[in-house]
C-alpha cells in the first residue's frame, strides 16, 4: 500500500468540506485545474463541464487586452491632436467628424473596461453575440471613415498637386487615433472572453503592447509628416569660378512642394535660394542641393545671407495661455556647409534699434557713440565716440560693415547755419572700434548727409561709393579703399563729368580699387539713343532703350555684359523674353545682339515683366529668377 494512501473505514471517513467562502450553494465545490474555464450556474443548475484553456484561447485573450490597450491609447492621441500644439496646415479647419474621436474610443474603452470589471467577479465571462456583432459593426464605420477621411494632403505621394500639399500633424495624429480605434475594437470583437484583469500575466503582456503601439505610431507622425525642422548639411568643398560669359540654360531649379521662393542671394558655392519656409544652397555648377535649413510650421520665417553666414529668423508659436508670440529666434548657418553655428532669440524693437550685423557683430547708435556688440545684443564688444566741433552740432549716420571695417558718416554742422559746416567718411576696425582712418571735406551750399554703399567687386580689393547730393552742383560718384580710406580713381574716362553723361550711385553696377563698371545712357553721333557699360571696356548696345528700374536686369561678368532684350507691352511696361550677351568691345544692336532664352515663367506660362527679374552672379553661374516665380535657373558658359 501506498503512503500516502489510507484505508477507508468508519474510523477514517473524511468529514465533508466546508462551502468555500463567497460559494453560491448549489455551485460545484470541485476545485478547477489551473486554466480550465467555467461557467456561473445557480441553484439546482447542472454545471457544464469546464472550457478547455488551449493556446489559442491564451493568444486571443492577450490580443483582447492589446485591444483594450489600444483604446486607451487611441483616446489619448486624440485629445493631444486637439489640445497638443500641433501644426496644422495654414488652411486647415478642424472638421466636426474629429470630435467623434475621443467619443467614441471613451465609450468603447469605458464599456470593455465595465466588461472587464464583471469578469473579474465571473471569472471569463463570455462575450455575447450581441456584443461581437455591435463590435463589429462599430469598429468597421470607423475603419470605413478611416479610408474616407485619409490626409492625403500631408503626404507628397498621395496629394492630387503639388500646390494641394499642405502637411499637417494634427489630422494625421487624429486620422491615427480613428485607426487604432477601429483596431481595438476589431481586437476586443475576436476575443473569446472579455479580459479579465483575474489574469494579471496576460493584462500585463497585451494592454501595455496596445498602449505602446498607439504612442509608438503617434510619436513617429512629427517624423513622418514633415518634421518641424527640416535639415541638412554638405560636405566641405570649394566653389566654381564664376564664368567670364554665359551662352546656355545650365540647370533649373523648383522649389519643393509647398513652398515659394521669395529672394535669391549670392552663396559662397553658388546660388542661396530664400524660400518663404527656410533657405536652400545651390551648387553653381551643376545646380545640385548642397544644403538646407527649412521650418515648414514656424510662422514669420526670413531668411538670407550676411558677411560670415546664411541665416534663417523665425517667430515660434505661443504655447499654453502666452500672451503672445515669443522674440524672434534666428538660426546663424555656415555658408559653405549648412551647419549651424549659432543661434539667438532677439525682440523686434531691439532689432529695429541696431544699424546693422553680421555673423559676429551687431551696430547700434547710443546718442553720439556708434557700438558694436555681440551678434545676440547681449553684450557690448566696443564703443566708439568721434571728437566734435566745439559750437557745432555732430552726429552719426549711415553706418556700414564690410570685412574688417565698419565705415560711416559724422557730420558736424554749424547751428541754424543753413547746413554750413563739415562731413566725413569715418573708417573703424571692426574688432576693437579704433579709428582706422577718416575722409573729411567741408560741406557745399545745400549739400545733404552722403550716402554710403560697399558696392560689389570686380577681382580687387572692396572700396566704400561715396555719394554726394544736395545743392546746386551734381558730385560725381567717389570711391574710397576700405582698408586706407584713400581716394581711388575708380570712374572709368568715359563716364567722367560731360555735357552728356552724368553718372550716379545706381549706375554703378560694379567697383573695387582696380577700377569701376558703370552703365551710361547717352546718343550716339547721329543722335541715336544707346546704352552703354564702361568698364575696362565698353559694351554698347545701339538703337535700345532701357526702361526705369531695370538696373537688377544689368549684369556685367569678366568678358560680357547681360542686359534685357525688351519686348514693350506699354509706355513702361515690357517682358524679357531672352538676355542679350554683349561682349566687352563689341558695338551691337538690340536686333543683332546673341541671346539666351529666359525660361522663367509665371503660373500661366507668361513672361514677366523686366522690373520683376533679377540676375545675381554667384560661383560657377549666373542665376536668374524673378519675383514671385516658381522656378530659379542657371547660365553657364
Amino acid at each position: 500500500m501506498n503512503g500516502d494512501e489510507r484505508p477507508e473505514g468508519p474510523g477514517t471517513a473524511q468529514e465533508p468540506a466546508e462551502p468555500r467562502r463567497g460559494a453560491v450553494p448549489g455551485a460545484s465545490t470541485e476545485p478547477r485545474r489551473l486554466g480550465e474555464g467555467a461557467r456561473f450556474v445557480g441553484p439546482g443548475e447542472p454545471e457544464a463541464p469546464p472550457v478547455p484553456e488551449t493556446p489559442g484561447r491564451r493568444v486571443r485573450s492577450v490580443v483582447a487586452w492589446a485591444g483594450l490597450g489600444l483604446l486607451a491609447g487611441a483616446a489619448a492621441l486624440a485629445v493631444w491632436g486637439f489640445f497638443g500644439g500641433l501644426r496644422t496646415a495654414s488652411r486647415e479647419e478642424v472638421a466636426g467628424v474629429w470630435l467623434l474621436v475621443p467619443l467614441l474610443a471613451a465609450v468603447l474603452l469605458a464599456w470593455a473596461a465595465r466588461m472587464a470589471v464583471r469578469a473579474a467577479h465571473e471569472d471569463d465571462l463570455p462575450v455575447e453575440g450581441w456584443a461581437v456583432a455591435v463590435l463589429a459593426a462599430v469598429s468597421a464605420g470607423l475603419a470605413f471613415l478611416a479610408f474616407t477621411t485619409f490626409p492625403r494632403d500631408s503626404f507628397l505621394a498621395t496629394a492630387g498637386a503639388p500646390e494641394t500639399y499642405a502637411p499637417s500633424q494634427r489630422a494625421t495624429v487624429l486620422w491615427l487615433a480613428l485607426c487604432l480605434t477601429s483596431l481595438g475594437g476589431l481586437l476586443l470583437a475576436a476575443a473569446p472572453t472579455w479580459p479579465s484583469p483575474r489574469r494579471w500575466g496576460r493584462l500585463l503582456l497585451g494592454f501595455p503592447a496596445g498602449v505602446l503601439a498607439a504612442a509608438v505610431a503617434g510619436a513617429l507622425v512629427p517624423v513622418a509628416v514633415l518634421p518641424s525642422v527640416l535639415h541638412t548639411v554638405a560636405g566641405p568643398g570649394d566653389p566654381a569660378p564664376e564664368p567670364p560669359t554665359v551662352a546656355r540654360v545650365g540647370w533649373t531649379w523648383n522649389p519643393p512642394p509647398a513652398a515659394r521662393i521669395q529672394d535669391v542671394v549670392r552663396g559662397s558655392r553658388g546660388a542661396l535660394v530664400v524660400l518663404d519656409d527656410g533657405v536652400v544652397a545651390l551648387d553653381g555648377a551643376t545646380g545640385e542641393e548642397l544644403w538646407s535649413y527649412r521650418l515648414p510650421y514656424a510662422d514669420g520665417v526670413a531668411g538670407g545671407a550676411v558677411d560670415g553666414a546664411a541665416y534663417v529668423t523665425y517667430t515660434e508659436a505661443p504655447e499654453g495661455d502666452a500672451a503672445g508670440p515669443a522674440d524672434p529666434v534666428t538660426v546663424l548657418l555656415d555658408p559653405g556647409t549648412g551647419e549651424v553655428a549659432g543661434r539667438f532669440a532677439l525682440s523686434e524693437e531691439d532689432r529695429e534699434e541696431y544699424a546693422g550685423w553680421n555673423a559676429g557683430l551687431r551696430l547700434r547708435w547710443d546718442g553720439p557713440a556708434l557700438s558694436g556688440r555681440s551678434v545676440d545684443g547681449r553684450e557690448e564688444l566696443w564703443s566708439h565716440t568721434p571728437a566734435g566741433v566745439p559750437g557745432q552740432d555732430c552726429l552719426g549716420d549711415e553706418a556700414r560693415m564690410a570685412g574688417d571695417r565698419v565705415v560711416f558718416v559724422h557730420a558736424c554742422l554749424v547751428p541754424e547755419g543753413g547746413g554750413a559746416g563739415a562731413y566725413a567718411v569715418v573708417g573703424l576696425d571692426a574688432g576693437d572700434g579704433t579709428e582706422v582712418w577718416r575722409h573729411e571735406w567741408e560741406t557745399a551750399e545745400g549739400e545733404k548727409v552722403p550716402f554710403l554703399s560697399v558696392p560689389p567687386t570686380g577681382g580687387g580689393d572692396p572700396v566704400v561709393l561715396l555719394t554726394r547730393w544736395g545743392g546746386a552742383r551734381h558730385h560725381p560718384p567717389a570711391f574710397l579703399d576700405l582698408d586706407s580710406g584713400e581716394e581711388v580713381a575708380a570712374l572709368p574716362e568715359q563716364a567722367r563729368e560731360s555735357e552728356h553723361v552724368s553718372v550716379f550711385e545706381d549706375d554703378v553696377l560694379l567697383a573695387d580699387t582696380g577700377g569701376a563698371v558703370v552703365r551710361v545712357d547717352d546718343w550716339t553721333e547721329e543722335e541715336v539713343l544707346r546704352v552703354r557699360v564702361l568698364g575696362t571696356g565698353t559694351a554698347e548696345v545701339t538703337d535700345y532703350v532701357l526702361g526705369s528700374g531695370a538696373e537688377g536686369v544689368v549684369l556685367p561678368l569678366a568678358d560680357a555684359v547681360l542686359l534685357p532684350r525688351m519686348a514693350w507691352t506699354g509706355l513702361s511696361s515690357g517682358t524679357v523674353p531672352d538676355l542679350m550677351v554683349v561682349p566687352f568691345g563689341d558695338s551691337v544692336t538690340e536686333e543683332g545682339a546673341e541671346g539666351v532664352p529666359v525660361g522663367v515663367r509665371d503660373p500661366r506660362g507668361r513672361e514677366y515683366d523686366y522690373k520683376s527679374l533679377d540676375l545675381v552672379a554667384v560661383p560657377g553661374a549666373v542665376a536668374v529668377h524673378a519675383e514671385g516665380a516658381d522656378r530659379v535657373e542657371g547660365l553657364v558658359p
